[in-house]
């Protein structure tokens, strides 16, 4: 479901928009994530009401973030590697995730 959302931010919004409100989006869910986690043990995040969020927020600021972020749309080579060093990154935070479950819990939560 959250890849067809972000399908129809890009469609809506265009593509730089619909980057920048997909790359918000773990920020505007980071506090109730972290909320849940510490009050009830739940780490299970719907994520597309805060890709929605972040979008509206895009939407809504979307003169000076794109003031703000013109300039490293112009750098050609600058977003596929952003993006490569992102995913990177996904994958080396994911596996320290995975050890921190293994250390609490004694067991890889699923």
């Amino acid at each position: 479901g959250d890849v067809t959302l972000m399908m129809m931010v890009g469609t809506f919004i265009g593509w730089q928009a619909g980057l920048i409100a997909f790359f918000l989006a773990p920020f505007a869910g980071l506090l109730i994530g972290i909320a849940q986690f510490v009050f009830r043990r739940d780490d299970v995040i719907p994520y597309g009401p805060f890709l929605c969020l972040a979008t509206a927020g895009v939407v809504v600021a979307w003169a000076p973030i794109w003031v703000w972020a013109q300039p490293m749309f112009e750098m050609g080579g600058l977003v596929p590697t952003v993006v490569i060093v992102c995913l990177a990154m996904l994958g080396v935070m994911l596996a320290i995730w995975r050890l921190i479950k293994l250390a609490l819990f004694g067991h890889a939560a699923e």
